[in-house]
Parts: structure tokens; C-alpha cells; sequence
């Protein structure tokens, strides 16, 4: 009996197409790669600057945190994400990343703005 290959059903060959375009990827990238890069960014600028609360590069901070679960739902939602192991991603994922997202950035800011009133 000759071996057969196993086929993907219609839905998960659409969310395989859909990660596979140049969006899906731009998507994938902008939250794990230019969000994260940014956010980093914002929390040096925060520390050499020592402006104090509210500046310029707090609001780009959270903005770039605020962009960056936008991004991840979209992926979820509507570009077919993945987990790190390939699975299919779900909005439990989604608000497991929002909920470590949150926490880590007021970490960083917190951090930032502590090193930045510290080191005057």
C-alpha cells in the first residue's frame, strides 16, 4: 500500500498562507521584535534624559507597549499566530502576553525613571 502524505485542511492552510505573507511576518515582527526593541529604547532614553514623569518618552513608551498588544491581537485574531512551538495562538495567549507585557513594563519604567532620579 503506497504511503500517503498527510493533508491540511482548507482553515489551517489559509492561517498557514496568511502567517507565510509579508503582513503575517511584518505583524510577528512588529510585536516580538520592534515593539520589545522600542519599549527598551524609550526606558534608556528615560534614564539619560532624567526629565521626570510624564514626558515625551513616557508617552512613547506606553504608546509602543499600547501599539504592541494591538499588533499581537491582530496577529492572533486575524493573521493565524503562532505560539514558539508552532502551535495555533488563542486569546488565552493573548492575554497571557498582555498580562506579562503590563507587569514587565512597569517594571522597566518603574526601573527607569529610578535610575534616572537616583543618578542625578
Amino acid at each position: 500500500m503506497p504511503e500517503t502524505k498527510p493533508t491540511l485542511h482548507a482553515a489551517q492552510s489559509t492561517e498557514a498562507d496568511v502567517q507565510a505573507t509579508g503582513w503575517g511576518c511584518l505583524t510577528r515582527m512588529g510585536w516580538m521584535l520592534i515593539g520589545n526593541g522600542l519599549l527598551l529604547a524609550f526606558a534608556v532614553s528615560i534614564m539619560k534624559h532624567k526629565t521626570g514623569f510624564l514626558s515625551l518618552f513616557d508617552l512613547a513608551f506606553w504608546a509602543t507597549a499600547g501599539a504592541a498588544i494591538l499588533v499581537r491581537y491582530i496577529d492572533v485574531a486575524r493573521m493565524g499566530g503562532r505560539t514558539a512551538t508552532g502551535q495555533p495562538s488563542t486569546l488565552v495567549h493573548w492575554r497571557r502576553y498582555v498580562a506579562i507585557l503590563i507587569g514587565v513594563c512597569v517594571l522597566l519604567w518603574s526601573a527607569a525613571h529610578s535610575i534616572a532620579w537616583y543618578g542625578r
